[in-house]
Protein backbone atom coordinates (compact mmCIF):
# COMPACT_ATOMS: atom_id res chain seq x y z
CA UNK A 1 0.00 0.00 0.00
CA UNK A 2 1.28 3.46 -0.85
CA UNK A 3 1.43 6.02 1.97
CA UNK A 4 2.41 9.67 1.53
CA UNK A 5 4.52 10.53 4.60
CA UNK A 6 5.23 14.07 5.81
CA UNK A 7 7.76 15.43 8.27
CA UNK A 8 8.49 19.12 8.65
CA UNK A 9 8.17 20.53 5.12
CA UNK A 10 9.14 17.31 3.29
CA UNK A 11 6.93 14.57 1.88
CA UNK A 12 7.85 11.11 0.63
CA UNK A 13 5.75 8.33 -0.89
CA UNK A 14 6.49 4.94 0.69
CA UNK A 15 5.19 1.45 -0.10
CA UNK A 16 4.30 -0.31 3.13
CA UNK A 17 2.80 -3.64 4.07
CA UNK A 18 -0.22 -3.58 6.37
CA UNK A 19 1.06 -5.92 9.09
CA UNK A 20 -1.27 -7.06 11.85
CA UNK A 21 1.69 -8.80 13.47
CA UNK A 22 3.74 -5.60 13.77
CA UNK A 23 3.31 -3.73 17.04
CA UNK A 24 4.19 -0.40 15.43
CA UNK A 25 5.24 1.07 12.13
CA UNK A 26 8.72 0.28 10.86
CA UNK A 27 10.35 2.40 8.16
CA UNK A 28 13.58 1.90 6.26
CA UNK A 29 16.30 4.13 7.71
CA UNK A 30 17.01 5.22 4.13
CA UNK A 31 13.63 7.05 4.12
CA UNK A 32 14.76 9.39 6.91
CA UNK A 33 16.63 11.63 4.46
CA UNK A 34 13.62 11.85 2.14
CA UNK A 35 11.64 13.14 5.13
CA UNK A 36 14.25 15.80 5.88
CA UNK A 37 15.70 13.94 8.85
CA UNK A 38 19.46 13.87 9.34
CA UNK A 39 20.52 10.40 10.50
CA UNK A 40 23.31 11.86 12.66
CA UNK A 41 21.24 14.49 14.48
CA UNK A 42 17.53 13.64 14.11
CA UNK A 43 17.53 9.88 14.73
CA UNK A 44 17.95 8.46 18.23
CA UNK A 45 18.99 4.83 18.64
CA UNK A 46 16.55 2.83 20.76
CA UNK A 47 18.55 1.13 23.51
CA UNK A 48 16.62 -2.13 23.30
CA UNK A 49 16.24 -2.24 19.51
CA UNK A 50 13.25 -4.08 18.10
CA UNK A 51 12.18 -7.68 17.70
CA UNK A 52 10.91 -9.56 14.71
CA UNK A 53 9.62 -12.94 13.64
CA UNK A 54 11.37 -15.95 15.08
CA UNK A 55 12.82 -14.00 18.00
CA UNK A 56 15.22 -11.91 15.91
CA UNK A 57 16.37 -8.53 17.22
CA UNK A 58 17.80 -5.61 15.31
CA UNK A 59 18.88 -2.00 15.85
CA UNK A 60 16.24 0.71 15.45
CA UNK A 61 16.06 4.48 15.70
CA UNK A 62 13.28 6.92 16.59
CA UNK A 63 12.86 10.66 16.13
CA UNK A 64 11.30 13.47 18.14
CA UNK A 65 9.95 15.02 14.93
CA UNK A 66 6.28 14.50 14.06
CA UNK A 67 5.62 12.22 11.10
CA UNK A 68 2.17 12.08 9.58
CA UNK A 69 0.84 10.32 6.53
CA UNK A 70 -2.13 9.51 4.41
CA UNK A 71 -2.92 6.66 2.06
CA UNK A 72 -1.94 7.41 -1.52
CA UNK A 73 -4.62 5.67 -3.57
CA UNK A 74 -3.58 4.71 -7.09
CA UNK A 75 -6.77 5.53 -9.00
CA UNK A 76 -7.43 5.56 -12.77
CA UNK A 77 -7.23 9.39 -12.74
CA UNK A 78 -3.87 9.23 -10.96
CA UNK A 79 -2.67 9.10 -7.34
CA UNK A 80 -4.94 10.75 -4.77
CA UNK A 81 -4.69 11.13 -1.02
CA UNK A 82 -7.40 9.10 0.74
CA UNK A 83 -8.62 8.62 4.29
CA UNK A 84 -7.63 10.22 7.55
CA UNK A 85 -4.28 11.84 8.27
CA UNK A 86 -2.39 9.34 10.42
CA UNK A 87 0.03 10.38 13.18
CA UNK A 88 2.86 7.86 12.93
CA UNK A 89 5.37 6.96 15.68
CA UNK A 90 7.69 4.82 13.58
CA UNK A 91 11.00 3.20 14.28
CA UNK A 92 13.61 3.16 11.54
CA UNK A 93 15.84 0.19 10.70
CA UNK A 94 18.63 -0.52 8.22
CA UNK A 95 17.53 -2.51 5.18
CA UNK A 96 13.94 -2.81 6.42
CA UNK A 97 10.77 -2.84 4.39
CA UNK A 98 8.03 -0.48 5.55
CA UNK A 99 5.51 -2.20 7.84
CA UNK A 100 2.33 -0.41 8.90
CA UNK A 101 1.53 -1.68 12.38
CA UNK A 102 -1.08 -1.75 15.11
CA UNK A 103 0.19 1.06 17.36
CA UNK A 104 -0.54 3.80 14.86
CA UNK A 105 -1.87 2.70 11.44
CA UNK A 106 -4.48 0.29 12.84
CA UNK A 107 -5.88 2.95 15.21
CA UNK A 108 -7.34 4.83 12.26
CA UNK A 109 -9.06 2.00 10.40
CA UNK A 110 -11.29 -1.02 10.81
CA UNK A 111 -9.41 -3.62 8.81
CA UNK A 112 -11.17 -6.68 7.45
CA UNK A 113 -9.32 -9.54 5.77
CA UNK A 114 -11.40 -11.50 3.26
CA UNK A 115 -10.64 -14.61 1.20
CA UNK A 116 -12.39 -13.64 -2.03
CA UNK A 117 -12.94 -16.59 -4.44
CA UNK A 118 -12.21 -14.37 -7.47
CA UNK A 119 -9.39 -12.13 -6.21
CA UNK A 120 -7.83 -14.25 -3.47
CA UNK A 121 -6.91 -12.74 -0.12
CA UNK A 122 -7.85 -9.07 0.06
CA UNK A 123 -8.36 -6.58 2.86
CA UNK A 124 -10.68 -3.62 3.29
CA UNK A 125 -9.93 -0.39 5.14
CA UNK A 126 -12.86 1.50 6.66
CA UNK A 127 -12.55 4.68 8.69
Amino acid sequence: MWVQLACRAKTAPVIGMVDSGAHGTLLPKSEAGALGLDAATDLIETPEGSGGAGGTTFATWTTIHAISGQILAMLPDGPQLWGPVIQFKPVFAEGAHALLGRQDFFKYFSITFVNDPTHGAVFHLDY
